[in-house]
């Protein structure tokens, strides 16, 4: 267990450096295969992937409020960024490309920008450009002022080579989810009938800062799952605390997650809340459900498999007739990396067609995370989190689900 340790023991273990040659070297190949001049990303994840830059903020949301910028050359020249939290800037980004934050839903913002996009790409302009978000006025101003420019989707050109890790980024994941599975055992110390869900997350949220972590990419949730849900199609799944008690008896849904050098941790499962009761056997049956799904996906996890052969086995001995274990809008399992949801996908609305486009490979990280509900019982949720091998998968996030399998 690693309840007492800090993030500043784990910190020997990437190469940072390293880490951040090598993403640049595959973004520089992407842009190259697809013709692009430059990236403009304001997306945390392309951001970072790009730069290194990491935004330094307690609360994720600031990065969409005042998000970093980064202007990428194709050409290998270091990059710009333009950020509220300059010390998270790597030192190998020259300090004149390091500039204050543009809030480009203001059009004297998308107007400087613009200039400097002509400066700093020059006939780049006349081909292609990666962009991934515009703004009302960055729209319509860069269509106006770069007829030649051609905008092609960043995300797109970026995705098929983030999907894939190095071993430095595989590590970050395996160290993210080291300290979050970590503060998880002491929160759960206090996981009793009585305190608040607000009180588990405040709780979560002082663990991480005593250890060092001041970073989160979620707000933490400790959500009591209801029993019944009168008059929904789908089994019910909340994601934000109340000021409620829990009861002897709940099943809790849970999840948190952090940030290590960028990349991210996902802790989310369900635990039963009883002091002096044990688990029903029917609530117990929900975790077996879910294992049985669990394990009929994993005989897929291996290389050369696409999203399709996973979703078929994960539901081979699933009811034909019934909903998918999983609410509208979730799905069976995602990537893992920069951000929360990463490519690819099994079993979302989009469907196989476009969920296929994937092929499994070698450092691929996958979250596995079907919800099984039952009506007058509850449900289960867990979040397994592996990568995949050359001959198979590794799991690396352990967890001991407590009185639901005992």
């Amino acid at each position: 267990m690693l309840g007492g340790r800090r993030m500043s023991e784990l910190t020997d273990k990437v190469d940072v450096n390293r880490m951040i040659r090598e993403r640049a070297a595959k973004a520089q190949t992407a842009m190259k295969n697809a013709g692009v001049g430059a990236f403009l990303v304001s997306k945390p994840r392309n951001v970072r992937y790009t730069t290194g830059a990491i935004a330094q903020t307690a609360d994720g949301s600031q990065e969409m409020y005042i998000p970093t910028l980064a202007i990428v050359p194709a050409d290998g020249k270091p990059p710009h960024v333009f950020t509220a939290y300059p010390e998270g800037v790597p030192g190998s980004i020259p300090t004149p490309n390091i500039h204050e934050p543009l809030r480009l839903e203001f059009a004297p913002a998308a107007s400087q920008l613009a200039s400097l996009l002509k400066e700093y790409l020059g006939s780049a302009l006349n081909g292609k450009i990666g962009i991934d978000s515009w703004t009302w006025h960055t729209y319509q101003l860069f269509h106006k002022e770069m007829p030649k420019t051609q905008f092609v989707d960043a995300d797109f050109v970026l995705n098929a080579v983030r999907y894939i890790k190095t071993d430095d980024e595989m590590q970050c994941l395996v160290t993210a989810q080291e300290l979050n599975d970590a503060a998880m055992y002491r929160v759960y110390e206090d996981f009793v009938p009585g305190v608040t869900e607000t009180e588990l997350g405040g709780r979560f949220n002082n663990i991480m800062a005593q250890m060092g972590v001041p970073i989160q990419h979620i707000d933490p949730f400790f959500c009591a799952i209801p029993q019944d849900s009168p008059g929904t199609e789908q089994p019910p799944f909340r994601l934000t605390n109340r000021v409620r008690p829990l009861e002897e008896g709940d099943l809790v849904l849970t999840d948190t997650g952090v940030l290590y050098m960028g990349y991210v941790s996902d802790m989310g499962t369900t635990w039963y809340c009883g002091k002096n009761t044990r688990p029903t056997q029917k609530q117990k049956d929900q975790y077996k459900r879910w294992r049985e799904i669990i394990d009929n996906t994993l005989e897929s996890c291996k290389p050369g498999k696409r999203s399709e052969d996973l979703l078929k086995s994960g539901l081979k001995a699933w009811p034909k007739d019934a909903p998918k274990p999983w609410p509208k809008g979730l799905y069976l399992a995602h990537g893992m990396g920069l951000e929360g949801e990463e490519q690819p996908h099994v079993g979302t609305d989009l469907g196989v067609d476009i969920e296929n486009v994937f092929v499994l490979q070698p450092n691929v990280p996958l979250a596995l995370e079907p919800y099984v509900y039952e009506e007058g019982v509850g449900g289960f949720r867990h979040e397994l989190l592996i990568y995949i091998t050359k001959d198979g998968y590794k799991v690396y996030s352990e967890w001991p689900f407590g009185p639901l399998v005992s």
